[in-house]
C-alpha cells in the first residue's frame, strides 16, 4: 500500500509539472539587431521556465537560465558570441560559480576608498550578463558626437560600472578628444523581460562598494552597416 502510494504522488506530481510546462507560453523580444530574448509565461504572465538570449542570425545561444515565479532559479550562464562560457551564477547558492581567465584579463576591478587589505582580499562584482550584450546596451544608448571620430577609425572608450553595496549600477564613458578628457554618464531603461542586474563586490560577506572597467573601442555610426554606433570588444 504504501508502495502504490509513493507511486501515485509521484505521478501526480509528474502529470501536475507536464501540465504547467504545457500552460506556458513562449514570447520573444529584440533586445538589438544582434539579441534576442526568448522567455516563458504563465496565464498570468508571470516568467516561469526557460529563459534565452540568442543571436538571431544563427541562434548561437547567449545566455540560459530559468524563472521560478518571476524569479531567477538555477544555474545561469553567459556566453560570448562565439559560444564559450563567459561566466556562470548559481542563484541556489547565490555565488560565481564560474569565470573565464579570458574575460578576467581584459577587465579591471576597483575597491575605492578601502584598504590595500580589503582591496586584495573581496570578490568581484559580478556581471550576470554576457559582456558582448552589456557593451551593446550601453552604446545603443550612447550619444557620441560625429566628430570626435578621426579618419574612420574606432574610438577607444572606457566603459566604467560603478556598483553601490546593494548592487545598484552607475554607468559612464570615457575617453580622450584633442587630448582632453570627454566622460558621458550613460542610463540604461529598465524593461520588464530583461535588465543587466549586478552582484555587488564583498569583504568577509559584506556588500562594498566597487568599480569595473572594461576598456573597447567602439565604431563611428557613419562606418556601420545600419548607421549605429558598434563596439569592438578586446580592441
Amino acid at each position: 500500500m504504501k508502495k502504490q502510494l509513493i507511486a501515485l504522488i509521484i505521478t501526480v506530481g509528474s502529470f501536475s509539472a507536464l501540465a504547467q510546462n504545457a500552460e506556458l507560453k513562449e514570447k520573444k523580444s529584440t533586445l538589438n539587431p544582434d539579441a534576442v530574448l526568448i522567455y516563458h509565461v504563465s496565464s498570468n504572465q508571470i516568467k516561469n521556465g526557460p529563459f534565452y538570449i540568442k543571436k538571431p542570425n544563427n541562434d548561437q545561444v547567449l545566455l540560459k537560465g530559468a524563472y521560478t515565479d518571476n524569479k531567477r532559479c538555477g544555474n545561469w550562464y553567459f556566453y560570448d558570441d562565439k559560444g564559450q562560457l563567459e561566466t556562470c551564477y548559481s542563484y541556489q547558492q547565490d555565488k560565481l560559480a564560474f569565470i573565464d581567465s579570458t574575460l578576467l584579463s581584459k577587465i579591471a576591478i576597483n575597491i575605492p576608498g578601502q584598504t590595500d587589505e580589503v582591496a586584495a582580499n573581496s570578490t568581484i562584482p559580478v556581471l550576470l550578463s554576457p559582456m558582448n550584450l552589456f557593451l551593446a546596451q550601453i552604446t545603443k544608448e550612447l550619444q557620441i558626437p560625429q566628430e570626435h571620430f578621426q579618419d574612420g577609425k574606432p574610438l577607444p572608450i572606457d566603459v566604467i560600472s560603478e556598483i553601490d553595496e546593494t548592487g545598484a549600477p552607475k554607468y559612464s564613458v570615457s575617453y580622450k578628444y584633442q587630448d582632453k578628457a570627454i566622460k558621458h554618464d550613460v542610463k540604461l531603461k529598465n524593461s520588464n523581460t530583461f535588465n543587466i542586474e549586478w552582484i555587488p563586490a564583498s569583504y568577509n560577506k559584506k556588500p562594498i562598494k566597487s568599480q569595473l572597467v572594461v576598456s573597447t573601442a567602439i565604431q563611428s555610426p557613419s562606418d556601420s552597416e545600419d548607421g549605429h554606433q558598434r563596439f569592438k570588444w578586446g580592441y
